[in-house]
């Protein structure tokens, strides 16, 4: 089974308070004066995309200039849920979703391209008490998924992940990729925002040493290697 591991794209002026609390909150738990901007997607899950050691990805794709990686490990705490389309909400309960696995499968054995035509609109929950072969089925299954529609797609619209929960950043958050163009901004409040960033980066470092920020140059950068490197 190829490495995987989940991603949060926010704006980056969340960061400081993401460390803060040491939480990465369901917008339903973001107070907008504590949170700049409310993250994409509604209030009752955490947005992101699952990513995959062997299939390259960059800022440009992923959809965002400021993503926070989050370790597979959280399969372990809470159910994940895998949509085909983003939006915002399961596309079906997992009873259904698991009991359709099969027929899933048989959507990429076709020479059809991948379409919103409503048998392509579905979801695949992974959940910590399936077993390790269904984990892997599932995870199999959704990398062919995403392969798939790349064909035609960009990374970031092939799929969307909601996590149930909030997420422990100390567990489960071991680095965040930064676009460097940000700083190229003129705005004196963006600037205000990379300094609170590097301030907080600091403090927090100095409590969980192991957290990195990295900084690229490039949109079109391959970001595989930050994100998957020990």
């Amino acid at each position: 089974m190829t490495d995987f591991k989940f991603i949060h794209g926010t704006q980056f002026q969340n960061l400081p308070f993401i460390l803060k609390d040491e939480t990465i909150y369901k917008s339903s738990d973001v107070e907008n004066a504590k949170h700049i901007v409310k993250d994409f997607g509604g209030s009752k899950y955490v947005y992101g995309n699952i990513v995959f050691e062997d299939i390259n990805i960059n800022l440009f794709n992923s959809g965002h200039y400021f993503l926070i990686v989050i370790d597979d490990k959280i399969m372990r705490d809470q159910k994940i849920i895998f949509n085909t389309q983003w939006l915002g909400f399961p596309l079906m309960d997992e009873n259904t979703s698991n009991d359709s696995l099969d027929k899933f499968s048989e959507l990429l054995d076709n020479n059809e391209k991948w379409s919103h035509d409503k048998k392509y609109a579905f979801s695949i929950w992974l959940n910590p008490l399936d077993s390790k072969k269904l984990e892997n089925k599932k995870i199999s299954l959704i990398k062919s998924i995403i392969l798939k529609k790349l064909q035609n797609a960009t990374y970031f619209s092939t799929h969307e992940i909601l996590f149930t929960n909030e997420i422990n950043v100390e567990l489960y958050v071991p680095k965040a990729i930064f676009s460097n163009f940000i700083l190229y901004s003129k705005s004196i409040k963006t600037h205000f925002f990379v300094k609170m960033i590097d301030k907080f980066v600091k403090k927090y470092k100095k409590k969980h040493p192991n957290f990195t920020l990295n900084y690229i140059e490039s949109f079109e950068f391959v970001i595989n290697k930050l994100i998957f490197e020990k």
